[in-house]
């Protein structure tokens, strides 16, 4: 009675092992889409491309330059490499503008990892995944070395962040955040912008600069960025 009552016990013990191995497996892989040995046909911009099956992948993790911005033609022209070459894709879930999220691999190289490793992208990470740790590293390797969106303009150290208020007291979208700017040398024109896609051109003249906004800075992380023309002039992240 004693051995039977030890080997149902030990059964229940697999029962739940193997459960939890599954729900594991389940949540983790359920929804990844793999398409292997499939060939890019376009590359829409840095971070944009079309399969041949004409799903259109938006590469996770990362941001590139928006068009006829800083580095936008060299970020894009580093991707349209792929172009007419054969990868393979994994595609976590799909966006509001029904382009699939995704990670893509070229000769066992994570394409999303090496666009940051060379500063053609900076980081924009909503849920963290298996791949985010390569790459936050890749990111921090393009900063140190001051490859690419990480390279300072000759006019870094012109412009200090006195004031950077990224939360909107009560409700959102109230016009409550704040940007102060000082700037100690001659006029500068400047792109101005955070993790996501709002971005400002502004005049920045000698002197302060301030300015509200509204709805922009995600209150629980982003970023600030400013470039002019030749390179990193401020970059702040929370």
């Amino acid at each position: 009675m004693q051995k039977k009552n030890v080997i149902l016990f030990l059964v229940f013990l697999l029962s739940i092992t193997l459960y939890y191995l599954y729900v594991d497996n389940f949540t983790t892989t359920s929804n990844v889409i793999k398409h292997e040995n499939i060939k890019v046909i376009r590359v829409l911009d840095g971070d944009t491309l079309e399969l041949e099956n004409k799903e259109k992948i938006r590469l996770l993790g990362i941001n590139t330059p928006e068009k006829k911005t800083f580095l936008s033609n060299e970020s894009t022209a580093f991707t349209k490499q792929l172009e007419n070459k054969t990868v393979d894709v994994e595609v976590l879930e799909k966006d509001k503008y029904g382009r699939s999220l995704g990670y893509v691999f070229y000769n066992s190289l994570l394409i999303n990892e090496e666009i940051l490793k060379r500063g053609f992208a900076h980081l924009f990470v909503y849920e963290e995944d298996k791949y985010t740790s390569r790459l936050k590293s890749a990111e921090q390797y393009a900063r140190e070395n001051q490859l690419g969106l990480w390279k300072k303009s000759p006019n870094f150290g012109c412009i200090a962040l006195t004031e950077f208020k990224h939360t909107e007291d009560g409700e959102r979208c109230t016009n409550k955040e704040r940007i102060i700017l000082e700037n100690f040398c001659t006029t500068l024109q400047v792109y101005l912008k955070d993790d996501a896609t709002h971005d400002e051109n502004i005049t920045l003249s000698k002197g302060t600069f301030e300015k509200n906004f509204s709805c922009i800075f995600n209150d629980e992380g982003d970023s600030l960025y400013i470039w002019d023309e030749k390179g990193l002039l401020v970059f702040q992240r929370y």
